[in-house]
C-alpha cells in the first residue's frame, strides 16, 4: 500500500524563525480533513456514529447532479431478490449498473502503514473487505430489470485509502484466508478490476467528469477500469485517471448552494 506522508498530520517544521510550512500541497491536504480529524478526536466511536449517516446523505447530495436514476438502500433491498448483504446506492443505465457503497472510514493507521497481508486482511475485515462482500452478495441478488452487461462497484471513503481496485486489494491480503481462495474474488457479475475504491473528493470529481461530458457514471468507470487493466496506463488513483481528461471540473451543486449560504450570511 503507498504510504502517506507523516508531514500530512504536521505540514510545518519549527525553525529558528518560527513553524515553517514544508510545501503548500502539504498545508492543503492537511486542511482538507481539519474538520473531521478536530471533531473525531475526543471519541472516535461516537463520532463516527453520527458521521457516518450524514456521509451517505452528502454522497447521495452529489449523486443527484448526474440527473439520473439513483436507488437507495431501503429500496434497492426491497428489490433484490433473497436475503444477504446490500449496498447503499445502485445506478442503473442503458449499458452499466454502479452500484455505490458509502464507508466512512479513514483508516487504521495499520492500513496506510503496514506491508503485512495477515494484519492488513484482520484491520480491513470491518472495512473495505466488507464492502466488497456487500456488493458482490448485491450483485448476485439482482432483479432482472437490474441486471446489465456490465456492473461497477464504487466504495467511498472520507479520506484517501490508496487502494486501486479490487485487483490491488486481493494482492493486499495475499497467502491469508480472505486472499486469492476467497469466494468473493471469484464474482461473475462483478469481477475484481470492476471495483475501484475512492475518496469522497474522487467521487466529486468522476461525477463532475460525467456532468462535463455528458455521460453516463458507468461509461466514466469503464474507461478508466479498462486503462488499468492496461500496462503502461494502470495508475494508482482514480484522481490521476480524472486529470488525465484535462476537463473543467465544478463542485457538486449542493458545495455550491452552501457557499452561496455562507457568503449570504457572513
Amino acid at each position: 500500500m503507498c504510504e502517506q506522508s507523516p508531514f500530512i498530520a504536521t505540514p510545518f517544521l519549527l525553525a529558528q524563525q518560527g513553524p515553517v510550512c514544508i510545501h503548500h500541497k502539504l498545508l492543503f491536504q492537511t486542511l482538507g480533513t481539519a474538520v473531521f480529524d478536530l471533531a473525531r478526536a475526543p471519541g472516535a466511536r461516537a463520532f463516527m456514529n453520527e458521521f457516518g449517516p450524514a456521509f451517505e446523505n452528502y454522497i447521495a447530495e452529489v449523486l443527484e447532479d448526474l440527473a439520473a436514476p439513483v436507488i437507495r438502500e431501503t429500496e434497492l433491498k426491497e428489490r433484490l431478490q433473497g436475503e444477504g448483504n446490500v449496498v447503499d446506492f445502485a445506478l442503473p443505465a442503458d449499458g452499466a449498473l454502479v452500484l455505490l457503497d458509502a464507508k466512512g472510514i479513514e483508516g487504521h493507521y495499520e492500513e496506510l502503514y503496514h506491508n503485512l497481508p495477515a494484519v492488513l486482511a484482520e484491520r480491513m475485515k470491518l472495512s473495505l473487505l466488507r464492502a466488497v462482500d456487500q456488493a458482490v452478495n448485491s450483485a448476485s441478488r439482482l432483479p432482472e430489470d437490474l441486471r446489465r452487461n456490465e456492473t461497477y462497484f464504487v466504495c467511498v471513503t472520507f479520506k484517501q485509502l490508496l487502494v486501486t481496485d479490487g485487483v490491488a486489494l486481493r494482492e493486499l491480503v495475499a497467502g491469508t484466508v480472505d486472499g486469492a481462495g476467497h469466494a468473493r474474488w471469484d464474482s461473475v457479475r462483478l469481477p475484481l478490476g470492476h471495483m475501484v475504491f475512492v475518496s469522497i473528493f474522487e467521487l466529486e470529481q468522476l461525477v463532475s467528469l460525467a456532468v462535463a461530458r455528458g455521460v453516463p457514471l458507468g461509461q466514466i468507470l469503464r474507461e478508466i477500469t479498462t486503462a488499468n487493466g492496461v500496462r503502461g496506463q494502470r495508475k494508482a488513483l482514480v484522481e490521476q485517471h480524472v486529470m488525465t481528461q484535462q476537463v473543467n471540473l465544478r463542485a457538486p451543486r449542493t458545495l455550491q448552494r452552501a457557499a452561496e449560504r455562507m457568503c449570504a450570511e457572513a
